[in-house]
């Protein structure tokens, strides 16, 4: 929703969610951290040619990066970045209090999840027919 709040998007690729929640939310302060060069130099002319001032991007690897430095979010997303528990365990870095991870699903992995028996996430379904996700709450 569109209040200030930092918004943190693990493997960003070609910006989904990140540059959407950007858009959509102007008082959200998104930061988009991408490995690849080529994808973050995509980021970054997505950012300069829509004028996003809310949106940020880090070109570096996610692990290296936090072992020097420290990013805090209130949400954290991660659509395609890594299995599961690579995931919780960096979100677990960065989430302030009561934070929220999100994890993007398509219909295949949400009938493959909904399978297992690991329940730390919440398993939900969109207003949007076939997009779900996984939520945690920190």
């Amino acid at each position: 929703t569109n209040h200030e709040c930092k918004v943190v998007d693990l493997g960003s690729g070609a910006g989904l969610p990140s540059i959407i929640i950007s858009i959509m939310n102007p008082l959200n302060q998104v930061t988009a951290m991408e490995s690849s060069q080529k994808k973050a130099k995509f980021l970054l002319d997505v950012k300069e040619k829509l004028n996003l001032s809310n949106f940020d991007v880090l070109n570096v690897d996610i692990n290296g990066y936090l072992r020097k430095n420290t990013i805090k979010a209130n949400y954290i997303t991660a659509k395609a970045f890594a299995p599961y528990e690579k995931v919780i365990k960096i979100s677990e870095k960065i989430a302030l209090p009561y934070a929220q991870l999100i994890i993007p699903l398509s219909k295949r992995q949400y009938d493959d999840y909904s399978l297992e028996q690991d329940r730390r996430f919440k398993l939900k379904e969109h207003s949007l027919p076939d997009y779900y996700y996984l939520t945690q709450i920190y």
